[in-house]
């Protein structure tokens, strides 16, 4: 395998590790702060991405890469709203986090692991995965679907959201919250 994207894979993999190691120290850390839920399961989606990714770069065929992206989508889907819930409790406004939006705000996460994973029958997510040709490690290029737009635009409009709510509140923040 190629060296530079040998060490490529393991610098993924250690932040994979690094993702994993955050969420078990703030599950074990004790903290006033309400978010921590929302942190945990953004560092724990955010490792099973990451170690997919890695997994992902190391393969040799279509049919690996294919599965390691799969396994990417177990957790990356669910990073952009639980950043929103995280930003929602660092910025005062828990009060606007109820069963019901928090429900519908991974609707669309929980219908897009589904899309991908039987992307096969129906091609919503993607309409063709293949190979890139004259590259040094195999990789994959991919033909969007419709359901690709729809997951993308929900990712950006909450990590938009999550933005937004942060700059409109910076004046109320504590000062050591503004660095």
């Amino acid at each position: 395998m190629n060296t530079l994207i040998s060490n490529y894979i393991v610098i993924v993999a250690i932040s994979g590790v690094l993702n994993a190691l955050l969420a078990i120290l703030a599950y074990y850390k004790e903290t006033d702060f309400a978010g921590v839920k929302s942190f945990i399961v953004i560092s724990c989606t955010s490792a099973i991405y990451t170690f997919g990714f890695a997994l992902e770069l190391s393969s040799n065929s279509l049919e690996e890469i294919s599965l390691w992206l799969k396994i990417e989508y177990l957790g990356m889907p669910f990073i952009a709203p639980s950043s929103l819930i995280m930003v929602l409790h660092f910025v005062g406004l828990e009060r606007l986090i109820t069963r019901g939006k928090v429900t519908a705000l991974y609707t669309i996460p929980f219908i897009t692991v589904l899309l991908v994973w039987t992307n096969e029958y129906h091609h919503l997510f993607y309409r063709s995965v293949y190979l890139r040709t004259n590259t040094p490690a195999p990789l994959v290029d991919i033909v969007m679907g419709p359901w690709y737009i729809v997951n993308g635009s929900f990712t950006f409009g909450c990590m938009l959201a999550s933005t937004l709510l942060m700059l409109l509140q910076w004046n109320r923040m504590k000062r050591v919250y503004r660095r």
